[in-house]
């Protein structure tokens, strides 16, 4: 048996799949740190050459303008250690590339 799903032209569907996220991207090695400590996952570092800029690219989520807002008004806590230990593998992981 053929089973065809058939939609018209004239629908307009449009395709999300279910890994959808939208990327937040800093060159702020200290907002990095501190989302790493705040369990977000970074996705990737981008430098597109040595000696360039770097930039952590983390995966998205809602409320990140309050996340980043709290960091930037001097609001946000770390944990001390934790917030070097971060930097220590940010700072590995860019050299190391």
């Amino acid at each position: 048996m053929n089973i065809k799903k058939h939609i018209a032209e004239n629908e307009n569907y449009k395709y999300i799949p279910l890994d959808s996220y939208e990327e937040f991207e800093t060159s702020d090695i200290g907002l990095a740190g501190a989302l790493l400590v705040w369990d977000f996952e970074l996705m990737e570092i981008r430098q597109p050459e040595p000696g360039d800029r770097a930039y952590f690219i983390f995966k998205g989520f809602e409320g990140m303008d309050q996340v980043k807002d709290s960091y930037f008004n001097d609001k946000a806590t770390v944990p001390p250690f934790k917030f070097m230990s971060a930097l220590r593998r940010l700072k590995s992981r860019l050299y190391n590339q």
